[in-house]
């Protein structure tokens, strides 16, 4: 009864560990992804105000 309760307890911790590390992951690359974008439109605006 006691093991049957820890194997459930410890795979509830998996799955939660497991969403918490691909919630991060996707944190992350989509911060990465608005840095890049705001530095290439600053990139884009500094060259726009060069040309004018």
């Amino acid at each position: 009864m006691l093991t049957k309760t820890v194997v459930v307890y410890v795979s509830f911790w998996k799955r939660i560990l497991t969403l918490f590390f691909i919630y991060v992951f996707c944190v992350s690359v989509s911060a990465q992804v608005s840095v890049n974008m705001k530095e290439e439109w600053y990139r884009r605006s500094l060259q726009n105000d060069y040309v004018t």
